[in-house]
């Protein structure tokens, strides 16, 4: 498909606080210039886990790929599965 590893920025939203979370530095996304447009601030995403995130059945968070055409996605957890 052409893709390549940090091609482009991303961002993970809280929809319950509106925190948002990504890289906090030029790591290679070619579209980190949209950040300040975009979201303003970006907490490190390298000290939360997507856990810390979605935490249970319909909890759900915002990922958006691509700062710059902005492909929006919409993650939900549809089944927590307990440790065997």
């Amino acid at each position: 498909m052409g893709w390549a590893r940090g091609y482009h920025a991303y961002a993970f939203e809280d929809p319950g606080d509106g925190s948002v979370f990504g890289p906090q530095k030029f790591d290679g996304g070619i579209d980190m210039m949209h950040v300040d447009m975009s979201y303003g601030y970006l907490a490190d995403d390298r000290k939360v886990s997507l856990a810390a995130l979605l935490r249970g059945e319909g909890d759900t968070c915002f990922y958006t790929y691509d700062l710059g055409d902005g492909w929006e996605h919409r993650l939900c957890v549809e089944e927590v599965i307990p440790d065997a």
